[in-house]
């Protein structure tokens, strides 16, 4: 027996059945439904309706919808404070970053170890320039010192 599912999936925080979709699809019951039938259901609203809602109002379209939104929802209930600033962030490596610019030889309070920039261990040929990956390296090289132009 296959249930007609016509509303947008919001992952609750916690496990509740019958959610009501706000956009008057009727209701969402994933209580009883196997892991196939749930991702054939995910599946199908995002065919239909173009993409999946956040209970924020964000809405997530295209292939990685879900993927998307999952990130979404954990980035809202996680937060990487920085000790010096006070300032917020979603990932871990934007919290790096921001010590590496901002507090630059500063102990990070999550992890205890002193940020450090990666190595740039690819110097360019034709310039002073250098980079982290040798992919970095090519692409400038074939960007900004072409020999064919």
């Amino acid at each position: 027996m296959s249930a007609s599912i016509n509303m947008p999936i919001h992952p609750p925080p916690h496990n509740h059945a019958g959610v009501r979709c706000r956009h008057g699809h009727g209701y969402f019951d994933d209580e009883g439904m196997t892991p196939k039938q749930r991702s054939e259901a995910e599946k199908r609203v995002i065919e239909e309706l173009g993409g999946l809602f956040c209970d924020c109002g964000k809405f997530f379209a295209g292939k990685y919808a879900k993927t998307n939104l999952t990130r979404h929802l954990r980035e809202q209930n996680t937060r990487y404070l920085c000790f010096y600033c006070q300032s917020e962030f979603a990932r871990p490596g934007n919290l790096h970053n921001h010590l590496l610019e901002k507090h630059p030889g500063l102990e990070c309070a999550h992890c205890r170890t002193v940020p450090q920039p990666a190595p740039r261990r690819f110097k360019c040929p034709e310039c002073p320039r250098t980079f982290h990956t040798m992919d970095d390296m090519l692409r400038h090289l074939h960007t900004k010192h072409r020999h064919d132009r």
